[in-house]
């Protein structure tokens, strides 16, 4: 439960709780240095937020990780679908290339960057098809990138569960500039028709990265199941 009290809350409660030891074990505390009106009003300050902070406990962080508690399969499920659309689009292609990834293929840059090199926003696409015909990379892409999204909206909406660290995570996947490129970029593809994709490389890594980051959070948070 205490992997969910926020960063900032942490060096007020630890400074507090040094002060009241001082007071309670120390045989000479430090009134005799800074005077003792101002050590009654230094001891005063921390006794409140001591309290200030087991009050915090007990409704703010218990209530959220109860919360936790009871969503952690829905958290799970939008993180585990933002790896897999990442992860999709990697085997996507991979398979209009013409060198299909293995099934127990987990994401490689290296591999990505092969692949990507070789296909463009207008290569078709095997796997998927669009009610007007065969989808493209781009196609592809833009689906997956709207469930990303959506997975996103979804988390975003629980940010008092998730807390301020949680939902770092979360903005850090959103700001990432593989989202942003494929928006502004990939919307106007006619001049990109005939070029690779190796330029999003880099940039599809760096958001995995900032997916695998909020796992692990979520992970040493307990709000992920397997």
């Amino acid at each position: 439960m205490l992997k969910l009290v926020d960063v900032w809350v942490w060096p007020f409660a630890i400074i507090s709780a040094c002060v009241l030891a001082g007071q309670a074990f120390a045989h000479d505390p430090l009134e005799h240095l800074v005077g003792s009106h101002l050590w009654e009003l230094t001891y005063n300050l921390a006794l409140a937020i001591i309290a200030a902070f087991i009050f915090y406990l007990l409704v703010d962080v218990n209530r959220r990780w109860q919360d936790a508690r009871s969503i952690a399969p829905y958290i799970t499920k939008q993180i585990k679908r933002m790896k897999g659309d990442v992860e999709g689009i990697c085997r996507d292609a991979a398979a209009a290339h013409g060198d299909p990834f293995p099934a127990e293929w987990s994401f490689d840059t290296t591999d990505v960057g092969r692949v990507f090199v070789h296909v463009a926003p207008t290569t078709v696409v095997k796997t998927m098809s669009t009610p007007i015909g065969p989808a493209t990379m781009l196609d592809a892409i833009v689906y997956r990138v709207s469930r990303t999204d959506e997975a996103l909206a979804n988390l975003a909406r629980m940010s008092s569960t998730l807390g301020a660290r949680g939902m770092t995570h979360v903005t850090a996947i959103q700001g990432t500039s593989y989202l942003a490129t494929v928006k502004a970029v990939l919307s106007t593809h006619r001049g990109m028709a005939n070029k690779n994709l190796e330029i999003f490389t880099k940039l599809i890594s760096d958001h995995y990265a900032a997916v695998l980051a909020l796992e692990d959070w979520a992970k040493e948070a307990s709000v992920w199941v397997d």
